[in-house]
């Protein structure tokens, strides 16, 4: 049975969309990592560092063209045509590029990128700078105002959140360019409202893409996933989100 591969941009509800694959289909996923993410090491099973943002993410072959490679050909040695579930949401631009990819059935779920800018920002998850066309090196908030965020995040201002905007305009680009690059690879399309509103919508999809298989997707909007889903929801309506929506399409269109 062919591997399936699971690509979006990061906080598109991959994770839960790759766990509900392996409850659907008869694909394993790889012992030596969570979730499938061979390209991230943080989620490999023997490391133990809580550091953050030390690995490569967002790679471009114009900034490492050496690296870019060693990364295809570590897929190329890593992954399996049949039996598997991967994912994959740290490196667009080496997936769109990598020539295995045709190996594999590929389910891309396509989010809105503010939402997703409006979720890392506030996380302070800044990583898809490194995608921006010039070399944005803003440093981002300390450890300390990170955790700060963290735990405090409801009752800060937002101020405190935005306080570079060359670095949020570097994040937004960044993420753009990754929307374009996954938009290239040739896959079955879901969009992140029907995954959070239609359960049968990822039935649907593992349908097409095994069609001789019998699919039974879990029940997942139960009423801890509901409650979550409306608090996200509700971030549309505020207006910080109606300003990253109005600077997205500004930086769009200079693209």
């Amino acid at each position: 049975m062919r591997s399936l591969f699971i690509v979006s941009l990061p906080r598109s509800m991959s994770s839960i969309a790759f766990q509900l694959a392996r409850a659907a289909l008869p694909l394993a996923s790889p012992a030596w990592v969570s979730d499938g993410e061979v390209l991230n090491v943080e989620r490999y099973a023997h490391y133990g560092s809580l550091e953050t943002e030390r690995s490569t993410r967002f790679l471009l072959r114009e900034r490492d063209a050496g690296r870019f490679t060693h990364l295809h050909n570590f897929l190329d040695d890593v992954t399996k045509p049949g039996g598997f579930i991967y994912k994959d949401v740290l490196q667009p631009f080496v997936l769109a590029e990598w020539q295995g990819l045709a190996r594999f059935n590929v389910l891309r779920i396509e989010r809105d990128v503010a939402d997703v800018a409006y979720a890392m920002l506030r996380q302070n998850w800044t990583f898809p700078r490194y995608a921006a066309r010039e070399a944005k090196w803003t440093q981002p908030l300390s450890f300390c105002q990170t955790l700060l965020c963290r735990v405090a995040k409801r009752s800060l201002p937002w101020q405190f959140f935005w306080t570079n905007r060359a670095l949020e305009d570097a994040v937004i680009e960044g993420l753009l360019r990754a929307e374009r690059a996954l938009a290239s690879i040739p896959a079955r399309v879901l969009d992140y409202e029907h995954l959070v509103h239609d359960e049968n919508s990822l039935h649907q999809v593992f349908a097409a893409l095994y069609p001789n298989v019998k699919i039974s997707v879990p029940d997942y909007l139960d009423e801890k996933f509901l409650a979550r889903r409306e608090r996200i929801l509700k971030r549309r309506a505020t207006p910080r989100y109606r300003a990253l929506q109005k600077r997205i399409e500004e930086i769009r269109a200079t693209m």
